[in-house]
């Protein structure tokens, strides 16, 4: 019987939350921005094959699909 290459079922994602460029007078909550993590770059072992560059984030941009979570803790 065949094997999938990749064995692994998981959606790797980086979540990144942030209160960068916000007015401390106002409580909108953290800033959250969600990067996928390619599936090449996912691996089911002890050591990645590659390891995945997501660059330079620039914080004060407002990102498609940004969000606000109010229940996050610092």
């Amino acid at each position: 019987q065949g094997r999938p290459i990749n064995e692994t079922t998981l959606t790797p994602v980086v979540r990144i939350y942030h209160k960068c460029d916000e007015d401390p007078k106002k409580d909108r909550g953290f800033r959250r921005i969600q990067f996928q993590i390619p599936s090449e770059y996912v691996f089911n072992g002890r050591t990645p094959r590659e390891t995945y560059d997501m660059g330079t984030l620039n914080l004060q941009l407002i990102y498609p699909g940004e969000k606000r979570e109010k229940h996050f803790v610092e």
